[in-house]
């Protein structure tokens, strides 16, 4: 029954692109206060801060107003974006989409971004159904249903971020990457919450470390006893130390912490966001939390694993960071040696920096 709902969705989707046919035009999208853009980003919470640029960028060079339909997943991403006029959350149900697209389609959009470098069914839906006078998207997805199309960088010599912000390259401003960065604005209560927890547990005047353990993208672990290593080396200077942990590895945080160590867990996105800022190093798995430090342009080290593709890896964009590679699809080969050889020389450069700018303050 499932593969002929899939069949039928695909069917209808492939319809709706024959009825919803675009012609290309080479000229460039002029852009301006008036102009009403939707972009669609139906991405996880890692790459979705990746996208955060481009709508930056949009914003400060027209003054458009911006919309979003974006998924449950990633709607916390953008909830506090100042450059967001609406969000729309994507709906599931074929019905529901169908009702809700023709709510849309009164808005009157000027502009669709689909903002995707790949193929993916929903983004394919909403983009053939909406109405817009143009459409933007990458080459060799579903062509005919865009007016513009853009060229698709390589992914193994250019980073995510600029990959999407060519993009830009159909609209009629110049691109200015030199001050652009990913966005995440945490809510003030957040901030609240999160400085009167760091009062209570910690000597402010120590560097602020933040070891996070959980991977939430590739699932990967590094070991206990990794953990239990790093966290004796790093004591050797003078720091305050919290791991970091989404609940569902709190069996693992619990045995790296042996009740020594304080525990913040990560589940809440927005204050989680918040402790990120108030950090002064992180040492992490996870590109959503090198994401998020990104945007703060914290300090950051991280594990990766074997990519499975291509692909650059998905550094810091334009902040400080150093990592270790793994050869393997997981982590296990990076044995604990091998990462203190090259967390140390990095560890020492912002612990030194960090006190330096501390007296010159």
């Amino acid at each position: 029954m499932h593969k002929i709902k899939i069949y039928l969705i695909h069917l209808f989707i492939r319809f709706s692109i024959k009825l919803s046919s675009k012609k290309k035009s080479n000229s460039n999208i002029l852009l301006n206060s008036n102009s009403k853009i939707l972009i669609i980003i139906l991405k996880n919470k890692s790459e979705s801060l990746l996208i955060t640029p481009l709508i930056k960028l949009i914003y400060e060079k027209t003054n458009a107003e911006i919309s979003l339909i974006v998924n449950i997943e990633n709607e916390i991403i953008f909830s506090n974006n100042p450059y967001i006029n609406k969000i729309f959350i994507a709906e599931n149900d074929v019905s529901a989409k169908i009702f809700q697209i023709g709510k849309l389609n009164k808005i009157k959009f000027d502009i669709i971004i689909n903002s995707n470098e790949n193929y993916e069914d929903n983004e394919i839906f909403y983009t053939s159904l909406i109405k817009a006078n143009f459409k933007v998207g990458f080459k060799n997805i579903y062509d005919k249903i865009f007016t513009h199309l853009v060229d698709k960088l390589n992914p193994a010599t250019n980073h995510f971020v600029d990959r999407i912000l060519n993009i830009c390259e159909v609209f009629e401003f110049e691109i200015d990457k030199s001050k652009l960065n990913l966005l995440y604005q945490p809510l003030d209560n957040s901030y609240e919450e999160v400085d009167r927890f760091l009062l209570t547990v910690f000597n402010s005047s120590k560097m602020f470390v933040i070891l996070n353990v959980s991977d939430e993208i590739q699932n990967n672990f590094w070991g206990i006893d990794n953990f239990k290593k790093l966290i004796k080396y790093i004591k050797n200077y003078d720091t305050n130390i919290i791991i970091t942990s989404l609940q569902k590895d709190i069996e693992n945080t619990d045995k790296i912490s042996e009740g020594k160590e304080k525990i913040f867990f990560s589940d809440d996105f927005d204050k989680y966001a918040a402790l990120i800022s108030r950090s002064n190093f992180i040492f992490t798995l996870d590109t959503f939390t090198l994401q998020l430090a990104s945007a703060f342009k914290k300090p950051v080290f991280c594990l990766f694993g074997k990519s499975i593709n291509n692909e650059l890896i998905r550094v810091p964009y334009i902040s400080d960071f150093d990592f270790v590679r793994s050869e393997e699809n997981d982590l296990s080969d990076l044995h604990y040696g091998k990462v203190l050889n090259s967390f140390i020389p990095y560890f020492d450069y912002v612990y030194e920096n960090f006190h330096l700018n501390k007296k010159n303050f």
